[in-house]
Parts: C-alpha cells; structure tokens; sequence
C-alpha cells in the first residue's frame, strides 16, 4: 500500500480505534505511515517501552489504570499486529510490456557491501505447515521425515507462494533450500556476526557454507554404511541369481542449474571455467546423485513390478537379485531403462552370476551368505597396524578406520560394542590451556554459546570455533554459567580449550587394547547367511530395581510350553567384584542393570526352551529406552553400558539368539517390576520353573564365544575380554 501520505498513519489509528494519545506518542518519533508503525516496531513486545512512557494524567485521559494490559493496549497491540500484515502482502508489480518477467524480491535478495536485507513472502503458519506435513506423510508412507531431511519454513513458504493464482512456479536458490536442523543452525549461528561484503559472501558460498547434508548428524546412531540386507527368503536355495551395475561417472549425470553454475569455478592457463554438471569433488554433488539415483531406482522397481526381484543402490553401485527363471529378461529390461535415461554402465564393474562382490561384501544368493572380501580384511587390519605403531595419529586415519571397523561388523555384531573405545576417543579431543587477559574477559564471554562452546571469532582471541571450555583453573565447566561474570582483576585467567578439528589425536591405551584385541578376530569373521533367524513365538519382559546399595533384576518369560521367570537381589560390594569402575551409587548405573536383566531373561529363555544350536530371534521389552537401543544395536558410546552391551553381544554368538527389544511402559510392565524389588507372591506358586541368574554367569558370559574362520582347524575364542576403561 502507499506510504507517502502525512495523515496515513492517523487515519489508521482511528479506523482501529487507537486512542488519540497513543497516536501522538506514535507522531512524537516522526512515524507519518503504517509501514512506519510496522517497521519501528519489529515486534509487539517492542511496545512496551511506549506504554511504559505514559504518564499518569496521559492515562487518566484515555480511562485507563495499567499501561500495559488495558483495552487501549490491546488495541494499539492489535493494530500493530494488522500493520505487519498489510506490510507483508505482496505489492501488485506495473504491467511492462516487451520485457520478460525478473524473478520477485522473494528470491533475489537485495545486497550491498554494508548490509543483506531479504523481503520474503509471509512465512507459514505452524498448522499450515503441520497440515502439509500431515499430507506428505499420508502420500508418501514409505518417507523418512525428520529435521535433518524435512524442509525449513523458507522453502515451503517459497513454495505455496508460487502457488498462489497469478504466480509462476519458480526456481528455488540454493541458499534458500535448506533443511529444518540446517536452518536453525545457521540462525543461532551466524545471527551475531558482522555483515559481509559481496566479496566475503561470495568466497563463502564457494569455499565454507556450501549446502550439503552434515556430516555431524551422521553418526551411527543415524545414519548406517552400506549394511548386508537381512532377507526374509522363502523359496528354495538356487532359484536366485544376482546382477551388478555401477553407472560410470555417477555424479556427473546431474546438471547444475545456470544459477548455480557461479559455485563451480576454477581457473586454467589464466581462463575462468565453470563445471555445469556435479562433478565428484563438489561438496552437493553426493546430495543431488542420492536424489537422481533414488529416482532411477524406483523406476527399475516399476519396470520390473512384473518379475520377482530386489535391488539396492549404494551411491552408484546397483545390486539386483533376480529370480532365474527370468533373470534374461529381468536384465534385458534394466539395461534399455539404464540406456533410455542416459545413465551409461560402467561394463568393466557389471557382472552377473551366483556369487559377486559388491561394496567389499561377497554376497552368493545360491546359498544365501555373505562374506567380508579378502581384499577389505587386509585394508582393515592394514589401518589397525598402522594405528597401532603410534602414539599419535592423524584424525582422518582414525576415522577411516573406525568408519571401516563399523561397517565391517554389521555381519559380527558381537565385535560391535569393543568399538565404543576408539569412539570416545575420536569425540575426546585433547585439551589446550589459553590465558585471558582481564580486559578480554567479557568478549571472550561473548563468544561463546550456552554449553560454553566459541561459535564467534573476535580480534586479539586465536580459539579455534566450535572448540569448548572444558576447565577454568582447577574446575570443570559443563556450560556457559560455571563460568564467572567478572575475570580476576590482576593477571591472566588460565582456560583449558577442547578442540574437536585437532588434525592429530593421541591414542589411549583403552583404544590401544581394543585395536589389538580387535586385529585377529576381523581375519577370523566368518560367513554369515542372509535369512533372518525365526522369531520364537513367546513374550518376555525384564525389569531392573536400583536403590543405593541395593540391585535387583527380574523377568520372565512365556511360550506354548509353559512359563519361566527368575528374580535376583545383590548389593553394590557385590557387583563391585566383577565390575569395579561401577564406583557411584547404583542408580547412576541403572541402564548397565536393565542391560543385564536383558541378558538373564535371555538366558532363562534358553535354558526354558531347551534348543541347542538352533538361531532364533528372542522378542522381548523393556520400560529402559537406552537399553532398549542399546541391546538392539548392539552398540553405544557411552560408558559403561558398552562393557555391558558386550556381554550381550558374546553371548548372543555364542548361544545363538538374537536379542529384539522393544519398548513397553512402566505402568505395564508390573510383573517383572515385582520381581526385580523381590515381590513374589504372583510366581510363588511356580517355584519350579525359577531359574537362578548368578553374577557369576552373568559376568562369564562372553567367556564361551567363539567363531570359526575358514581354516576348520583355526579357532578364535574371546575368554580375554579387554576392560572398556573410560
């Protein structure tokens, strides 16, 4: 709307019943226009100073007693809130004749050497975005949508906004395309820096904030390598055979947008070049290929609907199982699909037969196993080695190695849990002591975020960013308020600073241990078939009780045949006996003891069902969520659980069974919370099905795991497990 009239802004205020003294307060700062009114007052919070201004004999006038929540406060709240409006509605732009249409305000942001200013379209509403939200999950059930995959506002409300009748569906810039974890990063982030000239802004798009998925939220939690597919196989060993294809040049098949192109530059013999499609070393072109390769795959899905068949892609390497009986024409058809889109095959890597390697695994769909290669078993005990023969490593072989050892185990799950030293090492950088002087004291607090870690570079302080204050003279600091206000006023204040981009790391010598106990049993990993194990049909719950000095455990355990139960009590001096690191009081430890009720009812299982060495999968629940977590993957950085996931994991090579946890509520789970605190009068009737749990079996319970590699006559036991120290 215009904004050049004198009596605007009066006419307004009337109109919405803004009383007159409020209006000359308004007039008293200059404002002539409503978009005045709006942009002086971001924020309906920011009226509070104006209200606060006003003098008694202003509120008699207006028949008011409190400045702040009376109807004339209300009134000049909402009128606020109805100028933001009216300053965000799209203006109609002139009609031009011969020239083509620019793209709107909304997309090219307005730059100058001093400043970046950015007129968006209104952003959505929380139930208009939770409605879209709703209706992509009900569209597309089979979608992963999280905060790390789930688009931010800005991208949504660019969206509908092209949406809107009269408007073109345009292209998005890359800056603007951001996930939710992303965007919120990058408010709370770069919110207090400086303003940027074109020449910064562009060198950082080039070099430092080009979008791509972090690496920070892909850890094993989230995110898995390329893991050996469990299958659900129900025909006869045989009937499959196996095709492998690997598009030459993956990334390269993505074009770059012309408005992107300007991020891919490099100079040659004086010349300015730009890539116009992904090339392998940009930091988005994995991104783009994972959507381009997601859509090729779905489409051979669709063309194949007719055959029986599974495929995988991981990155640019396509697995296919097809049935052999029309395994011809079930290649054939990939072929011309993979031909017709353009994707050229790298035919020295295609293959097709029984028995292939893909991603360093060897997988034989005619009897349904797979194997680590030989080739990955000499890189991984190779890096060991490497690791091994000093005391101080690059980061990066670190993380090659653990990145490796992770993936190496999803077919021995029992070797998992020894990770968890090499982990707690890579997420400990080591310490760096830095003196503050006193006049530097107050920026140094203002560099840092809430948990004491530096998000803001400042003259005269050489912290690295995202480094974190881990003491203050002799004490720890956990977060930004353990540490004072005010620096002593004469001499320097000593910090100790943990930077996590340290390039070299020391070794501890948990991790040491664990990398040498590690070594022989990668040689010895054996093959490992491809069925999942039956599930036995039972219901089993476990509870664990932790008060001071006092342990219990407790569970049970139900099938066709009958029931089992079991419910212990021992004391901390006890348990301290196997586990001596378990120093604090016992419910600091409480997940590590619902982790070893896992373990007892699965124990109480076994010995209820009476098999041998038949595989199978054990259901059970759990009310602990990281025990059910933990026991599931077999996997957790923190300590102790890890110790206590081994024993889990060695017993399960060991026995045969596999451990399924889900997650059950307190409030339902009463039997095994009766046992765990030594209520038995419910199971006092069946006194002959208990089953005894020691913590000697417990605690000897990797003891037996063992596992044969491919020489018959070579054995590799596990009875030295090494301590997990922290």
């Amino acid at each position: 709307m215009p904004s050049d009239s004198s009596t605007e802004l009066e006419k307004f205020c009337k109109d919405h019943g803004v009383h007159e003294v409020l209006y000359q307060a308004l007039a008293l700062k200059g404002l002539e226009s409503v978009d005045d009114f709006a942009y002086a007052f971001p924020e309906i919070r920011s009226l509070e100073a104006l209200l606060s201004g006003l003098s008694d004999s202003d509120l008699s006038d207006m028949g008011s007693t409190d400045q702040f929540h009376g109807v004339q406060a209300a009134r000049i709240r909402k009128a606020l809130r109805l100028a933001h409006d009216l300053c965000q509605q799209p203006i109609e732009p002139p009609q031009q004749i011969g020239q083509p249409p620019s793209l709107p305000a909304a997309i090219l942001p307005q730059a100058s050497p001093a400043s970046w200013v950015e007129n968006l379209p209104p952003k959505l509403s929380q139930e208009a975005a939770q409605e879209l939200i709703d209706d992509f999950k009900t569209n597309y059930p089979g979608e992963l949508l999280d905060e790390d995959t789930m688009p931010s506002i800005r991208p949504l409300s660019l969206v509908q906004h092209s949406l809107k009748p009269g408007e073109k569906i345009r292209w998005i810039p890359w800056q603007f395309r951001l996930s939710s974890t992303q965007y919120t990063e990058i408010m709370e982030a770069e919110s207090s820096k400086p303003m940027r000239t074109e020449a910064q802004l562009l060198a950082s798009a080039l070099y430092d904030d080009t979008p791509e998925m972090p690496v920070a939220h892909l850890q094993q939690e989230k995110f898995d390598p390329p893991q050996v597919l469990l299958l659900d196989t129900s025909g006869p060993l045989g009937v499959r055979c196996q095709a492998l294809a690997d598009p030459e040049a993956a990334h390269k098949r993505v074009k770059v947008h012309d408005t992107e192109q300007g991020l891919l530059l490099f100079a040659f013999n004086g010349t300015l070049w730009k890539y116009v499609v992904c090339h392998f070393g940009a930091k988005f072109s994995a991104y783009w290929w994972q959507r381009v390769g997601g859509l090729i795959t779905r489409i051979l899905h669709a063309s194949l609907a007719h055959y029986p068949h599974r495929a995988w892609l991981y990155v640019d390497d396509l697995l296919a199982a097809l049935l052999r009986s029309s395994a011809h024409e079930s290649l054939l058809i990939v072929v011309l699909i993979l031909s017709s889109l353009g994707a050229p095959i790298s035919w020295k890597k295609a293959s097709v037969g029984d028995s292939l390697i893909w991603c360093g695994w060897k997988v034989n769909f005619a009897y349904e196993t797979v194997e680590l290669c030989a080739a990955k078993r000499l890189k991984l005990s190779s890096q060991i080695q490497g690791l091994l023969s000093k005391q101080k490593v690059p980061r990066k072989d670190l993380e090659a190695c653990i990145g490796l050892l992770m993936w190496a185990t999803n077919i021995s799950l029992v070797l998992r849990p020894y990770l968890a030293p090499l982990y707690r090492l890579l997420n400990s950088p080591p310490g760096a002591n830095y003196s503050i002087a006193p006049r530097m004291w107050p920026l140094f607090l203002h560099c840092l975020d809430s948990r004491a870690v530096f998000v803001r570079e400042a003259m005269g302080l050489s912290i690295p960013l995202n480094s974190r204050v881990i003491e203050w003279g002799n004490r720890q600091v956990h977060c930004k308020s353990d540490l004072p206000l005010m620096a002593k006023p004469t001499g320097h204040t000593w910090i100790r600073i943990s930077d996590p981009s340290c390039p070299v790391i020391k070794m501890t010598r948990a991790a040491q241990t664990s990398l040498a106990w590690l070594t022989p049993r990668i040689a010895a990993i054996p093959t490992t078939p491809l069925s999942l194990p039956p599930i036995l049909s039972s219901l089993a719950r476990a509870d664990a009780m932790a008060e001071g000095d006092q342990v219990g455990i407790g569970g049970w355990v139900s099938t066709k045949h009958g029931l089992a139960w079991f419910a212990e009590a021992y004391t901390m001096e006890e348990i301290r006996t196997f586990w001596p690191f378990l120093t604090k009081d016992a419910q600091k430890y409480i997940a590590c003891f619902e982790t070893l009720a896992q373990l007892a009812l699965a124990m109480t299982a076994k010995a209820h069902h009476g098999h041998t060495r038949l595989s199978l999968c054990l259901p059970t629940e759990s009310d602990n969520t990281p025990t059910e977590g933990g026991v599931n993957k077999l996997f957790t950085t923190a300590w102790p659980l890890s110790e206590f996931l081994s024993l889990i994991a060695s017993w399960s090579s060991a026995n045969g069974v596999t451990i399924q946890v889900s997650h059950v509520a307190g409030a339902h789970n009463e039997w095994a919370d009766d046992l765990s605190r030594g209520r038995l009068q419910a199971f006092a009737h069946r006194s002959r099905d208990r089953f005894r749990v020691s913590l000697e079996m417990l605690a000897s319970a990797s003891a037996k795991a063992s596992w044969s590699s491919k020489d018959p006559a070579e054995v590799s036991p596990i009875p030295e497990t090494p301590r997990l120290e922290a």
